[in-house]
């Protein structure tokens, strides 16, 4: 089932981006765009788009700059014909029109016709005619913010940070460009405890299971077993049982009968006795992330086993949710680039003659100390380098063998962390097996289960 084991890979990886060092090469130019109050700066993704010697103009609250600037710094094309004043500018599949000094914008997205009506007219300033930034963005489908403490147009194009990606971080494009067979028959075991203890507190958490598919896009189902020590609540060998199924998940837990075994409470007794082990409960997934304003990528990732990249495309989607972005959504997109070009020679995928693959990533605490004192290079002295080295020590090892019929998977993370009285730990295995077998792995559906997506719901609006 490589959904939980590529995400737990991904959590390895993402780490260091949580580590709060940033000050690496795209996060650097973000500041350094941030700091600079001479003029109104448009960055575009992490850089600094230069206007050719034309200042930004601030028009009625929206920034005007010389369209061909605009468009060219934006990865499109553009083709300019003087005799009818018309501008046409390509990205992807993405074409747009428009005539100089005109309001209108003509927007052809793969065949698809729309315009876009811009609010504030074109300007011409030392012979430049100036657009509006955020209608030329908007038009190529790119999220527009404007940050008013540094005076800056941020731009997110997200499929440019992709394009990016798949050039200056080879082994792990490489990765996800892997062609994985069909199996029809996966299975896995995980393994995974968490310890935290501070002056006052403390918490244990062990998670272990199985899991099974019949492969890309077929149901799954985990079988859990849940032990837990945390203040009054104590749960040994607490039962789940979850199946995913075309956007739908099913639940059966005996949770909530231990944990009112250890708390006096009349609803909870209550709710252990609806939630008894015995009882399927539904929950819709792609109604839920719909209502909740998520992308589609969080059921396609959910109802996934695809690669790695479903998931950094995940939280991408998540960062870029909503209309506007500012500062803080370009700095957590750039870091974690940052962090994963630091992390792309620890990777090695390796093509065999037969069609199969062999992939391996290590990572000492040594390595991880390289890492961020690379992402943090500038904010970080010796000082700072000797308490992350002593606070954190983190290890994560993949080892992934295919021959083209079958595959193994073995994950390992461990993460301990420290400082004064409060530790933390962090286990994580996974042991995953996939081949193509003559019958396919199938998951029963319950024939019978209780809606509770509207519940669900209920309690989130």
């Amino acid at each position: 089932m490589r959904k939980i084991t590529l995400l737990a890979l991904t959590a390895a990886i993402t780490f260091t981006s949580a580590v709060n060092v940033q000050a690496a090469g795209r996060v650097e130019r973000i500041y350094r765009a941030a700091a600079d109050n001479s003029q109104i700066n448009i960055l575009y993704n992490d850089t600094i788009v230069d206007c050719d010697g034309v200042k930004p103009v601030n028009a009625d609250g929206r920034v005007m700059i010389p369209f061909r600037t605009a468009l060219e710094n934006m990865g499109a094309s553009v083709e300019y014909d003087d005799a009818h004043k018309l501008v046409t500018a390509k990205k992807d599949d993405i074409i747009i029109k428009f005539t100089l000094m005109d309001d209108m914008i003509y927007i052809d997205r793969n065949g698809e016709q729309s315009t876009l009506t811009m609010d504030v007219p074109m300007m011409v300033v030392d012979g430049s005619t100036l657009v509006p930034i955020r209608f030329m963005s908007n038009a190529l489908d790119m999220q527009v913010g404007w940050d008013g403490d540094s005076e800056t147009v941020i731009i997110m194009d997200y499929d440019g940070y992709f394009k990016d990606f798949e050039n200056i971080m080879p082994n792990m494009n490489r990765l996800f460009e892997m062609k994985i067979p069909d199996f029809n028959s996966c299975s896995e075991l995980f393994d995974i405890d968490v310890n935290y203890s501070d002056n006052y507190d403390t918490f244990n958490f062990s998670l272990k299971g199985t899991a099974e598919s019949g492969g890309i896009d077929s149901s799954s189902r985990m079988n859990i077993l849940l032990n837990t020590e945390f203040g009054d609540i104590s749960l040994e060998d607490a039962k789940a049982d979850v199946i995913f199924d075309d956007g739908k998940l099913y639940i059966k837990t005996d949770i909530l009968e231990h944990i009112s075994k250890n708390i006096d409470d009349k609803f909870l007794k209550f709710a252990a006795v609806t939630f008894n082990g015995i009882t399927w409960y539904k929950l819709d997934l792609d109604r839920l992330t719909e209502e909740m304003g998520l992308s589609a990528s969080f059921n396609q990732t959910i109802n996934s086993t695809g690669l790695l990249k479903n998931y950094m495309q995940l939280i991408m989607d998540m960062v870029s949710q909503g209309d506007d972005v500012d500062i803080s959504t370009a700095v957590m997109a750039a870091s974690m680039f940052d962090t994963w070009e630091e992390i792309d020679p620890y990777i090695s995928v390796t093509e065999k003659k037969d069609g199969g693959y062999t992939v391996k990533l290590d990572i000492s605490p040594d390595d991880f100390n390289t890492i961020i004192k690379n992402i943090g290079a500038s904010q970080l002295n010796a000082e700072d380098m000797k308490m992350i080295e002593e606070m954190i020590k983190f290890t994560c090892s993949m080892d992934m063998e295919c021959d083209g019929v079958k595959q193994t998977s073995d994950i390992m993370i461990d993460v301990s962390a420290g400082i004064e009285d409060v530790k933390l730990s962090l286990k994580m295995k996974f042991n995953e097996k996939d081949e193509v077998a003559d019958e396919a792995q199938t998951v029963t559906i319950p024939a019978e289960s209780v809606d509770i997506t509207d519940t669900v719901l209920g309690f989130i609006k």
